[in-house]
């Protein structure tokens, strides 16, 4: 990730893109996604599942699309923030945002730690932070 703004327009391009194929799925007739693959789609009943990345475009496609019914969300955002942490490209703004909240007093926390979306990390988050929560 060396650009937000590309980073930025490409989350809004999935949405766009989202929002033509459920136009698609939604068509009947010959330029109809359901005629074109021969299987028969439900247009009126469009859900939406995502998974981490998937997480976070849906919830930008969901807040603005009024044809999906049910969504599902999972760890959305999950590894965006060490995306942005731990780019290189992005080292002396992290090293500023430390700064700032440090010079301003306010209490954070930033933890690395590798291996993406597996339960035993899952257990050692929520072991380490939980207890900082009530203290």
């Amino acid at each position: 990730m060396t650009n937000f703004f590309a980073t930025r327009d490409n989350f809004r391009q999935q949405v766009i893109d989202l929002s033509q194929l459920v136009r698609v799925i939604k068509s009947s007739g010959p330029t109809g996604l359901g005629d074109q693959a021969k299987v028969r789609l439900d247009g009126v009943r469009v859900n939406y599942v995502g998974q981490s990345l998937g997480g976070i475009l849906g919830t930008l496609f969901n807040a603005v699309s009024s044809d999906t019914t049910h969504v599902v969300l999972n760890v959305p955002g999950g590894a965006l923030p060490q995306i942005v942490l731990n780019a290189p490209s992005f080292a002396e703004q992290k090293a500023a945002l430390l700064g700032t909240l440090d010079a301003q007093g306010i209490n954070h926390h930033y933890n690395e730690s590798g291996g993406g979306h597996t339960w035993i990390n899952w257990r050692r988050y929520l072991a380490d932070f939980l207890p900082r929560l009530f203290n």
